[in-house]
């Protein structure tokens, strides 16, 4: 799972951002207990790429939220 988002996240641009964040939260990664996995990937992606850092933050939000949003059900 961790190879198919490090997939998307090469193909994330602010134009498809909504549907790379859709399908990544899709993949189930909470449900598999990678959360940390893909915080830290995001993490490596914005010092390897700082031009995209605001893009990986923002998802980093997204994944946190929904998470939150997951556990409150």
């Amino acid at each position: 799972l961790l190879r198919e988002i490090k997939l998307l996240l090469n193909k994330l641009t602010e134009a498809n951002f909504e549907t790379i964040t859709e399908q990544i939260l899709k993949i189930g990664v909470l449900k598999s207990g990678m959360t940390t996995g893909v915080i830290d990937m995001l993490f490596d992606k914005a010092v390897e790429e700082p031009r995209f850092a605001p893009l990986y933050a923002k998802l980093c939000c997204r994944i946190w939220n929904f998470e939150v949003e997951a556990l409150k059900r």
